[in-house]
């Protein structure tokens, strides 16, 4: 089975309403919030939802989770 290239897996998700952009209308990424990181159980079951969706968009039964 192949996996993914480590650069490539988020390290991190945050939400926001809308990007940040700049005066040009390019993304300001000096304005983009710093992400919390967060140990225990809330952190794992959202971990647990990303790979059910991406199981199913990618027609697989399962996606394991680190």
């Amino acid at each position: 089975m192949a996996e993914a290239v480590v650069i490539l897996v988020p390290a991190a998700l945050v939400v926001l309403e809308s990007l940040p952009s700049a005066a040009d209308g390019r993304l300001d990424s000096t304005m983009l919030p710093v992400p919390e990181y967060q140990d225990g159980d809330g952190h794992r079951a959202t971990e647990k939802a990303l790979a059910g969706i991406y199981a199913h968009v990618l027609g697989l039964e399962h996606v394991t989770t680190c």
